[in-house]
């Protein structure tokens, strides 16, 4: 079977200073194509796989006040490349590139939003940049000052893909267990239920993860110590063991009243460092969002089901450090913090240091009209993003930064 989407869309950006507009890949859901396959061995058992595709021609996340079309965004990726074993009663065991038992935990949801508005706000706004309200100058980097030592495009708590070995249970009173190994010493757990009862559609999953081994660094990444799932490694040189050691949790429950259409949707995670220093301050260890849309979903109009939401997030932060490990000295673990880290246009802006942390708040409101005949979906969302981002030696000082707003608006089509 082969089938797939396209997902593209116009982003309109107000950073208080500057606005324009940019034609890009929507990176909530991108498009792609898929390939799977399967066949029947007996009454019990059969066997299948999934191959899939990304496609990206001006990938979202990537895009800022400086970036309009970024030649590596120019992309076609494996998502997945995974082949799995089923029986009705033991469960279903799958070995490949694929997701882990995690990922997907932060974005159950009932309504047909999936593929614009999801609590993974860094796939709109990764790659811009604040503006200080003081002098009008843009911040260095958007990642290193919002997403602190967080994965881009990923929160806390938010599983991924990865070459693993994963195991679901059979779905026993709407429950399904899973759990998942690979990657050198990354492994997770998670538990989703579905169900529906008295008027009322129920979808919900936790998950926890643990990671232990992020590899070694190379030179070609520019001294930065990020490992496995953004987590900080212990080990500056190239040749070196690398150990990262992270624990994260995540969840997400979806309710919608079917009679009305009305829902509700909140999603929470939270991530541990235990390698995040400051070699001079102590700081925030931990990453921890939280996020909630509520709206209406019906057939308002007879070309689809029409949803209207609303949406709030509220994520904290903390900066990026390395402890030094046997083979690297304070002096390199003080130069990767500072290439990761520099306050760069938020100099003299009253903080002082390196970021020590950030406070991420966005609210937001959407449309989204489905048209059955076509299988597309037509949306349009408005975002605000603010941010509170602290120095490290200055007292816990706050640099002035304009709002971010964006206005997204596009369509996708599946086959």
């Amino acid at each position: 079977t082969i089938s797939g989407q396209v997902n593209q869309s116009v982003l309109f950006w107000d950073d208080g200073v500057t606005k324009n507009a940019f034609v890009a890949d929507n990176e909530a859901s991108r498009s792609r194509v898929r390939f799977l396959g399967s066949a029947k061995i007996d009454a019990s058992w059969s066997a299948g796989y999934l191959l899939e595709l990304g496609t990206r021609g001006n990938r979202q996340d990537n895009l800022s006040q400086l970036v309009d079309n970024g030649a590596a965004s120019k992309t076609v990726d494996v998502r997945h490349s995974v082949w799995w074993l089923a029986n009705k009663d033991l469960g279903k065991v799958w070995l490949g590139l694929t997701s882990d038992a995690a990922d997907g935990i932060t974005e159950i949801s009932l309504a047909n939003t999936g593929h614009f508005a999801t609590a993974e706000i860094q796939d709109y706004f990764n790659g811009f940049l604040f503006r200080r309200s003081d002098t009008g100058n843009l911040t260095d980097r958007s990642y290193g000052t919002i997403w602190g030592g967080g994965r881009a495009g990923a929160n806390p708590g938010e599983g991924d893909r990865f070459n693993v070995a994963k195991y679901d249970t059979p779905t026993i009173a709407g429950f399904i267990g899973s759990a998942s190994w690979g990657e050198n010493d990354q492994w997770a757990l998670g538990l989703r239920y579905a169900g529906e009862f008295a008027g009322f559609k129920l979808a919900a999953g936790v998950a926890y993860m643990d990671t232990t081994d992020g590899g070694d660094i190379s030179s070609s990444n520019g001294g930065f110590q990020n490992g496995a799932r953004g987590c900080v490694k212990t080990n500056l040189t190239a040749s070196g063991g690398s150990d990262v050691s992270c624990q994260e949790v995540g969840a997400s429950a979806s309710l919608m009243h079917v009679p009305t259409g009305l829902f509700v949707t909140g999603a929470y995670g939270r991530k541990t460092d235990d390698n995040r220093i400051l070699l001079s301050t102590p700081i925030r260890k931990n990453d921890e969002f939280y996020y909630v849309q509520a709206g209406i979903e019906q057939k308002f109009f007879p070309v689809g089901k029409s949803t209207f939401f609303g949406e709030y997030f509220q994520g904290s932060y903390g900066a990026v450090d390395v402890t030094p490990g046997q083979n690297a000295t304070t002096t390199q673990a003080n130069a990767a913090f500072s290439a990761n880290r520099s306050l760069g246009g938020l100099a003299g802006s009253g903080i002082t240091g390196v970021i020590s942390k950030t406070d991420i708040t966005m609210w937001g409101v959407g449309f989204n009209q489905n048209i059955e005949a076509a299988a597309m979906d037509i949306y349009v969302d408005y975002r605000n993003l603010s941010a509170d981002i602290f120095g490290s030696t200055s007292g816990g000082a706050r640099a002035a930064v304009n709002d971010l707003q964006i206005v997204t608006t596009g369509a996708v089509i599946k086959f």
